[in-house]
C-alpha cells in the first residue's frame, strides 16, 4: 500500500467505519463525490459570471453599453489613473459670483470596444452649460483605454465619474 492509499485509508476511514469496504469502493465513492463537487462549482461559477456581465441601454442615448463587466477598463498608460487625469485637467474659472468651488460634478461617458472614449453627458450639475463644455473638452483628450472585457470579449462600457471642483 503506497502513501496516497494510506492517506486516503485515514482521511476516509471514520466515514466508512460501519461498512466493510474496500479501498477500491471507497476510491470510487470519493472519486464520485469529487466528481459531483467539481460539476457544482463549475456550474455556480457560470451562473455567478453570467451575472456579472449585464447589458443595459443608456436612457439618453439610446445606446446599448455595459455597467457590470467582469474586468473595468483602465488608460492603456497605466501610469496614470482616469480619475487621476481627469481632475487634474478639469479647468474651470471659478469666481465668487458662480459658487461652483463646493459644487459637485458628475458626468458620463462611454469607453468603446476599440479603447476609445465617447462623451455622454453631465450628470450633475444639470443645465450648466460651462461645464458641460469642459468635460466634453476633458472628455476628448483622454488617452486610449483598454477596453473592458466579458467571458474575454471587448465590450462598450458606461463609465461615471464624480469629483469636487476645486478654485484655479
Amino acid at each position: 500500500m503506497d502513501w496516497t492509499e494510506k492517506w486516503v485509508l485515514a482521511i476516509t476511514a471514520p466515514l466508512f467505519r460501519r461498512h466493510e469496504l474496500n479501498f477500491d469502493d471507497m476510491k470510487s465513492k470519493i472519486i464520485s463525490l469529487l466528481f459531483l463537487a467539481f460539476i457544482f462549482s463549475a456550474g455556480h461559477a457560470q451562473k455567478h459570471s453570467e451575472y456579472k456581465c449585464q447589458l443595459s441601454i443608456d436612457k439618453e442615448s439610446g445606446r446599448d453599453v455595459y455597467e457590470k463587466v467582469d474586468s473595468q477598463p483602465v488608460f492603456a498608460d497605466k501610469t496614470i489613473s482616469d480619475t487621476l487625469f481627469i481632475t487634474k485637467n478639469f479647468k474651470f474659472k471659478v469666481s465668487p459670483q458662480n459658487h461652483k468651488d463646493k459644487e459637485w460634478v458628475q458626468f458620463a461617458y462611454i469607453v468603446e470596444k476599440d479603447g476609445k472614449v465617447t462623451f455622454l453627458r453631465v450628470i450633475s450639475p444639470k443645465d450648466d452649460k460651462e461645464i458641460e463644455e469642459e468635460a466634453k473638452r476633458i472628455v476628448s483628450l483622454m488617452p486610449l483605454y483598454e477596453p473592458a472585457r466579458c467571458e474575454h470579449a471587448a465590450v462598450p462600457t458606461l463609465m461615471k465619474i464624480r469629483f469636487q471642483m476645486r478654485t484655479n
